[in-house]
């Protein structure tokens, strides 16, 4: 028992007395005043000088070296009066500051220089703050919660709307839960009294707060459904019965088919614009869009009524119109300015013939002798061969005729010389002979006249310099001429584009240009030989002929583009016009009898539940606003060559969603703030 404390004893003490042993109560009594004299109280004094911890709210006023506390302080707040605007204001910076105005207010005091220390500035700041607060919701506890619910508002809007905004569901739900956790462990972390707390607090409204964020967006978007949903019903049969369009309904066809092709109104814009640059007007909003408007274009012309025949009677007219679009894409690219491969050939030819009359004429007006013993030992070498073995045929017989018109065979075979313009004649005629027998395929005598036709040149070329310079003139006009031929042959399937596109590349430019006409011809003639119907420009897209195009057109980018614009067109009036004309037909039917007729096609083929369907359906539609006048607006938007109906409709579809966005953050925000007793609820179930 001598080990004892001095409070032990005291116990024993208290015991004893309670049992009614005063005098053994007495001697532990004593007991206990030596043991606290022999042990030394320990000092009481904090580690800041200050002595024992104040109660919960009790503060020190730096300002008076008094203590205080919140109580205190706001009933002196309550007896100055707290007016209607400062209990709005006290609510608003509440809320505004996710419940930390009394940790601003408390560091702002700290920092400002003054009277104690920093730690008391702060502490008496902070529980000023919440005396006014208690104050102000005790004397105005309405315009106090008006305040804080419109501050919280505020913020929740500053913040978590633009975070959600244009979002689909699934986005807006991702978005939520993360400002909804963000700002339930704010809310939770400035509202808890210290580290623990607030850390506990943190988790647990950080927690709600996902949950809220992600759910809100869901309950927010099934309300706005059947809120449509009503909205149509009433506003749809108004329409019906007036038959007037519902610009809103087809506002908001207009905007989800805009969200479906993943690009914006500016994009469509600028692929608009960048169309009717190239010379495209024929482009429209539905083939901007891609996939999605042609989808929503195949809707409307399969729909029936006067919004189907308007879009049908657009796409037929322009499918028509494309031969002509497609050729002059070519045209352009090939640079055939109207003419064709042969008319250039033909015009080239005149040219390098004229060129060649006024050079050569020149030259042979000087009747320079030629010396044509090279030329007579070259036919003589050839035939020799065939003088031995006694061949004959009717290219020998042409070879020898050949050296009779040079030398002019007579009694004494002179031969040395010639007339200059002789030798030139003969040259001109079997140069001809040589072309004509590479036509025929016979190559190995018109290879044979081609090394005599060279000697005849070597021989004029030394009877007279000028010939060697007009005949590279002339050669280089001949290729340019073969060029163009050569373009054609490019043209071919079974041509490789390695192949096509190295030969061109290799060429002059005057070569380039003549190549050029001859495979934009070729190509033309293709477009021309199409069947009706056909797209012109699928052959066009083959790989083959787009690298021949990005090595020979003029502007390769230009030229792909429009080709690219024209399958786009195609497909769109593909998707929406072609195959089945089944509701063509039930349209036709439906105007013969002036009845509905789709459900009375099904109920006859026995598909009962089609017909109810189908009956259901345009019950729908009609009731909905979706009718015909409807989906002329819709088909007019696609229809156009310029984005303003679909910017009209993204506003409408943004302002809806900003609508929506602040409801959910609005809902989202006052649900956290307010979620103290599902937290407590929370709470006492782990425990």
């Amino acid at each position: 028992m001598a080990d004892l404390t001095a409070q032990q004893f005291k116990d024993a003490a208290r015991k004893a007395a309670q049992d009614g042993d005063t005098a053994t109560a007495r001697k532990l009594l004593e007991r206990a005043r030596k043991a606290e004299a022999a042990s030394p109280p320990a000092d009481p004094q904090n580690p800041d000088g200050t002595y024992g911890q104040p109660p919960e709210g009790v503060v020190a006023n730096p300002y008076t070296g008094q203590m205080t506390e919140r109580d205190l302080l706001a009933g002196h707040a309550q007896k100055k009066g707290v007016s209607n605007t400062e209990s709005t204001a006290r609510g608003v910076l509440r809320g505004g500051t996710f419940g930390g105005a009394d940790e601003l207010l408390g560091a702002a005091n700290a920092v400002v220089p003054g009277p104690g220390t920093m730690q008391e500035r702060y502490d008496f700041g902070r529980e000023s703050m919440r005396a006014q607060e208690q104050a102000a919701q005790k004397e105005n506890p309405l315009m106090f919660a008006g305040g804080e619910l419109g501050g919280g508002a505020a913020a929740a809007l500053a913040y978590g709307m633009p975070a959600v905004a244009g979002r689909g569901l699934g986005g807006a739900m991702a978005a939520g839960a993360g400002v909804g956790a963000a700002e339930g462990m704010t809310y939770g972390a400035l509202t808890g009294e210290g580290g623990e707390d607030r850390a506990k607090r943190a988790l647990q409204y950080g927690t709600m707060g996902a949950a809220l964020g992600a759910g809100v967006p869901v309950a927010t978007a099934g309300a706005k459904k059947v809120f449509d949903v009503g909205r149509d019903v009433v506003g749809g049969g108004a329409d019906a019965v007036r038959g007037r369009a519902s610009q809103d309904r087809a506002n908001r066809a207009i905007a989800k088919t805009l969200m479906k092709s993943g690009k914006s109104a500016d994009d469509v814009q600028g692929a608009l614009s960048a169309a009717a640059r190239d010379g495209q007007p024929e482009y429209r909003v539905m083939d901007a869009l891609g996939v999605p408007g042609q989808r929503r274009a195949s809707s409307i012309a399969r729909s029936g009524g006067d919004s189907s025949a308007e879009i049908a009677d657009f796409l037929d007219q322009r499918q028509l119109d494309q031969p002509e679009r497609v050729a002059g894409a070519v045209e352009d690219a090939f640079d055939l300015a109207g003419t064709s491969s042969q008319a250039t050939r033909r015009a080239i030819t005149e040219g390098r013939d004229k060129a060649a009359d006024l050079n050569f004429g020149a030259i042979r007006s000087s009747n320079e002798p030629v010396d044509i013993r090279g030329v007579v030992d070259k036919i003589d070498s050839v035939l020799g061969p065939y003088e031995k073995a006694g061949v004959s045929d009717e290219g020998i017989d042409a070879i020898r005729s050949l050296r009779r018109q040079l030398i002019n065979e007579g009694a004494d075979e002179t031969y040395e010389l010639s007339n200059f313009d002789k030798v030139f004649a003969i040259r001109k005629r079997l140069r001809d002979r040589v072309n004509t027998l590479y036509k025929k395929g016979e190559n190995e005598l018109a290879k044979e006249l081609k090394g005599i036709r060279q000697e005849m040149d070597n021989a004029l070329a030394a009877s007279n310099p000028s010939y060697r310079q007009a005949m590279d003139e002339f050669s280089k006009s001949s290729r340019v001429i073969d060029a163009g031929e050569a373009g054609e042959m490019m043209s071919r399937p079974g041509r490789r584009a390695i192949d096509t596109t190295s030969e061109f590349s290799q060429m002059t430019p005057s070569e380039q240009a003549a190549a050029r006409v001859g495979y934009g011809d070729k190509a033309l003639t293709k477009i021309e030989a199409s069947a009706g119907g056909a797209n012109r420009a699928r052959p066009l897209t083959s790989t083959k002929a787009q690298k021949e195009a990005q090595t020979m057109a003029i502007d390769p980018d230009l030229y792909q583009r429009r080709i690219g614009r024209e399958m786009d067109m195609f497909d769109t009036r593909n998707k929406a016009v072609g195959g089945s004309r089944t509701a063509d037909n039930l349209e036709d039917i439906q105007e013969l009898q002036g009845v509905d007729a789709g459900p009375i096609v099904s109920a006859l083929r026995g598909d009962l539940k089609g017909a109810a369907l189908t009956a259901g359906q345009r019950g729908i539609n009609v009731a909905t606003g979706m009718n015909d006048s409807t989906r002329q607006l819709i088909a007019r938007a696609l229809m156009s060559g310029d984005a303003e109906p679909i910017k009209i409709a993204l506003r409408q579809a943004e302002t809806s969603q900003a609508r929506k966005a602040i409801i959910d953050s609005l809902i989202r925000s006052g649900a956290v703030r307010n979620s103290g007793p599902i937290q407590e609820q929370i709470g006492s179930l782990s425990k």
